[in-house]
Protein backbone atom coordinates (compact mmCIF):
# COMPACT_ATOMS: atom_id res chain seq x y z
CA UNK A 1 0.00 0.00 0.00
CA UNK A 2 2.72 2.45 0.98
CA UNK A 3 4.81 1.51 -2.05
CA UNK A 4 1.95 2.08 -4.50
CA UNK A 5 1.12 5.45 -2.95
CA UNK A 6 4.78 6.47 -3.07
CA UNK A 7 5.19 5.38 -6.69
CA UNK A 8 2.16 7.46 -7.67
CA UNK A 9 3.60 10.54 -5.96
CA UNK A 10 0.70 10.78 -3.51
CA UNK A 11 2.74 10.48 -0.30
CA UNK A 12 2.12 14.12 0.67
CA UNK A 13 -1.59 14.08 -0.02
CA UNK A 14 -3.98 14.53 2.86
CA UNK A 15 -5.64 11.12 2.64
CA UNK A 16 -2.33 9.19 2.50
CA UNK A 17 -1.41 9.74 6.13
CA UNK A 18 -4.83 8.55 7.25
CA UNK A 19 -4.63 5.51 5.01
CA UNK A 20 -1.18 4.48 6.27
CA UNK A 21 -2.09 5.24 9.88
CA UNK A 22 -5.23 3.13 9.62
CA UNK A 23 -3.22 0.32 8.05
CA UNK A 24 -0.78 0.36 10.97
CA UNK A 25 -3.68 0.28 13.46
CA UNK A 26 -5.14 -2.71 11.59
CA UNK A 27 -1.82 -4.51 11.93
CA UNK A 28 -1.69 -3.80 15.66
CA UNK A 29 -5.22 -5.15 16.09
CA UNK A 30 -4.34 -8.17 13.97
CA UNK A 31 -1.26 -8.77 16.14
CA UNK A 32 -3.66 -8.96 19.09
CA UNK A 33 -5.78 -11.42 17.13
CA UNK A 34 -2.68 -13.51 16.48
CA UNK A 35 -1.99 -13.63 20.21
CA UNK A 36 -5.54 -14.73 20.97
CA UNK A 37 -5.59 -17.32 18.15
CA UNK A 38 -2.24 -18.67 19.35
CA UNK A 39 -3.69 -19.11 22.83
CA UNK A 40 -6.72 -20.94 21.47
CA UNK A 41 -4.61 -23.10 19.18
CA UNK A 42 -2.36 -24.14 22.07
CA UNK A 43 -5.30 -25.96 23.64
CA UNK A 44 -7.08 -23.29 25.65
CA UNK A 45 -10.20 -23.42 23.52
CA UNK A 46 -12.74 -20.64 23.19
CA UNK A 47 -13.47 -20.39 26.91
CA UNK A 48 -13.52 -17.10 28.79
CA UNK A 49 -10.55 -18.18 30.90
CA UNK A 50 -8.44 -18.95 27.83
CA UNK A 51 -9.36 -15.61 26.28
CA UNK A 52 -8.50 -13.78 29.50
CA UNK A 53 -5.17 -15.60 29.75
CA UNK A 54 -4.22 -14.80 26.16
CA UNK A 55 -5.21 -11.15 26.48
CA UNK A 56 -3.43 -10.92 29.85
CA UNK A 57 -0.21 -12.26 28.35
CA UNK A 58 -0.56 -9.86 25.45
CA UNK A 59 -1.11 -6.88 27.76
CA UNK A 60 1.85 -7.76 30.00
CA UNK A 61 4.12 -8.35 27.03
CA UNK A 62 3.09 -5.09 25.37
CA UNK A 63 3.54 -3.11 28.58
CA UNK A 64 6.96 -4.52 29.48
CA UNK A 65 8.40 -4.31 25.97
CA UNK A 66 7.12 -0.81 25.28
CA UNK A 67 8.10 0.67 28.65
CA UNK A 68 11.60 -0.77 28.83
CA UNK A 69 12.08 -0.65 25.06
CA UNK A 70 11.22 3.03 24.70
CA UNK A 71 13.54 3.85 27.59
CA UNK A 72 16.54 1.74 26.60
CA UNK A 73 16.50 0.88 22.90
CA UNK A 74 16.55 4.39 21.35
CA UNK A 75 19.48 5.34 23.59
CA UNK A 76 21.29 2.09 22.74
CA UNK A 77 20.78 2.62 19.02
CA UNK A 78 21.94 6.23 19.24
CA UNK A 79 25.10 5.17 21.09
CA UNK A 80 25.88 2.33 18.69
CA UNK A 81 25.05 4.53 15.72
CA UNK A 82 28.06 6.70 16.51
CA UNK A 83 30.24 3.86 15.27
CA UNK A 84 29.71 1.93 12.02
CA UNK A 85 26.63 0.72 10.20
CA UNK A 86 27.47 -2.94 10.76
CA UNK A 87 27.29 -2.58 14.54
CA UNK A 88 24.00 -0.69 14.24
CA UNK A 89 22.48 -3.41 12.04
CA UNK A 90 23.63 -6.18 14.39
CA UNK A 91 22.19 -4.29 17.36
CA UNK A 92 18.72 -3.86 15.88
CA UNK A 93 18.71 -7.49 14.73
CA UNK A 94 19.78 -8.59 18.20
CA UNK A 95 16.90 -6.62 19.74
CA UNK A 96 14.54 -8.18 17.21
CA UNK A 97 15.64 -11.74 18.00
CA UNK A 98 15.63 -11.10 21.76
CA UNK A 99 12.09 -9.69 21.90
CA UNK A 100 10.79 -12.27 19.40
CA UNK A 101 12.25 -15.03 21.59
CA UNK A 102 10.34 -13.77 24.61
CA UNK A 103 7.21 -13.46 22.52
CA UNK A 104 7.65 -17.15 21.70
CA UNK A 105 8.13 -17.96 25.39
CA UNK A 106 4.87 -16.15 26.14
CA UNK A 107 3.23 -18.35 23.46
CA UNK A 108 2.66 -15.30 21.28
CA UNK A 109 3.57 -14.80 17.65
CA UNK A 110 7.16 -14.12 16.65
CA UNK A 111 5.77 -11.40 14.38
CA UNK A 112 4.55 -9.54 17.46
CA UNK A 113 8.09 -9.23 18.84
CA UNK A 114 9.52 -8.06 15.53
CA UNK A 115 6.69 -5.58 15.07
CA UNK A 116 7.23 -4.03 18.50
CA UNK A 117 10.99 -3.70 17.93
CA UNK A 118 10.29 -1.85 14.69
CA UNK A 119 7.80 0.37 16.49
CA UNK A 120 10.35 1.17 19.21
CA UNK A 121 13.16 1.65 16.69
CA UNK A 122 11.05 4.25 14.88
CA UNK A 123 11.45 6.54 17.89
CA UNK A 124 15.25 6.53 17.52
CA UNK A 125 17.15 9.40 15.94
CA UNK A 126 18.93 6.87 13.68
CA UNK A 127 15.74 5.31 12.32
CA UNK A 128 16.50 6.53 8.78
CA UNK A 129 19.83 4.70 8.81
CA UNK A 130 18.19 1.61 10.27
CA UNK A 131 15.57 1.65 7.53
CA UNK A 132 18.28 1.85 4.89
CA UNK A 133 20.28 -0.97 6.46
CA UNK A 134 17.39 -3.40 6.90
CA UNK A 135 15.85 -2.73 3.49
CA UNK A 136 17.83 -5.55 1.73
CA UNK A 137 16.92 -7.94 4.53
CA UNK A 138 13.28 -6.86 4.29
CA UNK A 139 13.20 -7.65 0.58
CA UNK A 140 14.84 -11.04 1.10
CA UNK A 141 12.68 -12.17 4.00
CA UNK A 142 9.52 -10.79 2.40
CA UNK A 143 10.25 -12.92 -0.67
CA UNK A 144 10.86 -16.00 1.48
CA UNK A 145 7.70 -15.29 3.47
CA UNK A 146 5.52 -15.23 0.38
CA UNK A 147 7.28 -18.29 -1.03
CA UNK A 148 6.41 -20.17 2.17
CA UNK A 149 2.81 -18.98 1.87
CA UNK A 150 2.66 -20.15 -1.74
CA UNK A 151 3.95 -23.60 -0.79
CA UNK A 152 1.08 -24.01 1.66
CA UNK A 153 -1.61 -23.13 -0.87
CA UNK A 154 -3.37 -26.04 -2.55
CA UNK A 155 -4.59 -24.81 -5.99
CA UNK A 156 -7.13 -27.63 -6.15
CA UNK A 157 -8.57 -26.70 -2.76
CA UNK A 158 -8.67 -23.03 -3.73
CA UNK A 159 -10.52 -23.87 -6.94
CA UNK A 160 -12.94 -26.07 -4.98
CA UNK A 161 -13.67 -23.05 -2.75
CA UNK A 162 -13.59 -20.41 -5.50
CA UNK A 163 -17.17 -19.35 -4.76
CA UNK A 164 -16.40 -18.68 -1.11
CA UNK A 165 -13.15 -16.89 -2.03
CA UNK A 166 -14.94 -14.58 -4.47
CA UNK A 167 -17.74 -13.93 -1.96
CA UNK A 168 -15.29 -13.10 0.85
CA UNK A 169 -13.29 -10.86 -1.50
CA UNK A 170 -16.42 -8.94 -2.52
CA UNK A 171 -17.50 -8.57 1.11
CA UNK A 172 -14.02 -7.32 2.09
CA UNK A 173 -13.76 -4.79 -0.76
CA UNK A 174 -17.28 -3.44 -0.36
CA UNK A 175 -17.39 -3.71 3.43
CA UNK A 176 -14.00 -2.18 4.18
CA UNK A 177 -14.43 0.38 1.43
CA UNK A 178 -17.78 1.54 2.82
CA UNK A 179 -16.60 1.47 6.44
CA UNK A 180 -13.47 3.50 5.71
CA UNK A 181 -15.45 5.91 3.53
CA UNK A 182 -17.94 6.53 6.34
CA UNK A 183 -15.04 6.83 8.80
CA UNK A 184 -13.52 9.54 6.63
CA UNK A 185 -16.84 11.40 6.42
CA UNK A 186 -17.43 11.18 10.17
CA UNK A 187 -13.92 12.51 10.92
CA UNK A 188 -14.42 15.59 8.75
CA UNK A 189 -12.72 14.58 5.50
CA UNK A 190 -14.03 15.68 2.11
CA UNK A 191 -16.02 13.34 -0.10
CA UNK A 192 -13.09 12.94 -2.47
CA UNK A 193 -10.61 12.08 0.28
CA UNK A 194 -13.09 9.74 1.98
CA UNK A 195 -13.59 7.83 -1.28
CA UNK A 196 -9.82 7.56 -1.72
CA UNK A 197 -9.44 6.31 1.84
CA UNK A 198 -12.15 3.69 1.36
CA UNK A 199 -10.81 2.38 -1.95
CA UNK A 200 -7.19 2.37 -0.76
CA UNK A 201 -7.95 0.29 2.35
CA UNK A 202 -10.23 -2.26 0.66
CA UNK A 203 -7.87 -5.22 1.12
CA UNK A 204 -6.74 -7.83 3.64
CA UNK A 205 -3.27 -7.20 5.04
CA UNK A 206 -0.37 -9.63 5.18
CA UNK A 207 -0.95 -10.33 8.87
CA UNK A 208 -4.03 -12.29 7.79
CA UNK A 209 -1.60 -14.84 6.36
CA UNK A 210 -0.09 -15.37 9.80
CA UNK A 211 -3.48 -15.82 11.46
CA UNK A 212 -4.39 -18.40 8.82
CA UNK A 213 -1.04 -20.20 9.22
CA UNK A 214 -1.51 -20.49 13.00
CA UNK A 215 -5.00 -21.90 12.50
CA UNK A 216 -4.00 -24.35 9.78
CA UNK A 217 -1.20 -25.64 12.00
CA UNK A 218 -3.80 -26.77 14.53
CA UNK A 219 -6.69 -27.76 12.25
CA UNK A 220 -7.47 -30.44 9.71
CA UNK A 221 -7.54 -28.48 6.47
CA UNK A 222 -9.28 -31.34 4.68
CA UNK A 223 -12.39 -30.68 6.72
CA UNK A 224 -11.84 -26.96 7.32
CA UNK A 225 -11.10 -24.96 4.13
CA UNK A 226 -10.68 -21.71 6.06
CA UNK A 227 -6.98 -21.43 5.18
CA UNK A 228 -7.54 -21.60 1.42
CA UNK A 229 -10.45 -19.16 1.66
CA UNK A 230 -8.47 -16.67 3.78
CA UNK A 231 -5.36 -16.86 1.61
CA UNK A 232 -7.34 -16.76 -1.62
CA UNK A 233 -9.36 -13.72 -0.55
CA UNK A 234 -6.20 -11.98 0.66
CA UNK A 235 -4.42 -12.60 -2.65
CA UNK A 236 -7.42 -11.39 -4.67
CA UNK A 237 -7.84 -8.19 -2.65
CA UNK A 238 -4.09 -7.52 -2.65
CA UNK A 239 -4.03 -7.94 -6.44
CA UNK A 240 -6.96 -5.52 -6.83
CA UNK A 241 -5.59 -2.93 -4.41
CA UNK A 242 -3.20 -1.05 -6.80
CA UNK A 243 -6.00 -0.76 -9.37
CA UNK A 244 -8.41 0.51 -6.73
CA UNK A 245 -5.90 3.09 -5.54
CA UNK A 246 -5.40 4.38 -9.09
CA UNK A 247 -9.17 4.52 -9.66
CA UNK A 248 -9.79 6.26 -6.35
CA UNK A 249 -8.95 9.74 -7.66
CA UNK A 250 -11.32 9.80 -10.67
CA UNK A 251 -14.03 8.08 -8.63
CA UNK A 252 -13.51 10.56 -5.79
CA UNK A 253 -13.73 13.51 -8.16
CA UNK A 254 -16.87 12.07 -9.74
CA UNK A 255 -18.47 11.51 -6.33
CA UNK A 256 -17.61 15.06 -5.28
CA UNK A 257 -19.11 16.54 -8.47
CA UNK A 258 -22.31 14.49 -8.39
CA UNK A 259 -22.96 14.80 -4.65
CA UNK A 260 -26.06 16.96 -3.92
CA UNK A 261 -25.00 20.42 -2.81
CA UNK A 262 -27.03 20.27 0.38
CA UNK A 263 -25.39 16.99 1.37
CA UNK A 264 -21.94 18.34 0.43
CA UNK A 265 -22.45 21.41 2.64
CA UNK A 266 -23.60 19.22 5.51
CA UNK A 267 -20.50 17.03 5.17
CA UNK A 268 -18.19 20.05 5.02
CA UNK A 269 -19.68 21.42 8.22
Amino acid sequence: LAKVIDEMGWSRRQFSKYVLGTSVCEDIICVGAIAVVTGFASGGGMSASALSTSLGKLAVFFLVVLVFGLICVPRLLKSVGKHDDEALLLTILGCCFFVSYWAYRFQLSLALGAFLVGFIGASSVVRTRIGRLVDPLKSMFSAMFFVSIGLLVDPGACWANIGAIVLVSVVVVLGKGLNCFLGGILTGQSIRESVQMGMSLAQIGEFAFMVAIICVGRMNTETCPMFEIAIGASLVTTFLNPFLIRLSEPVGLWAQRTCPKRLARWIDT
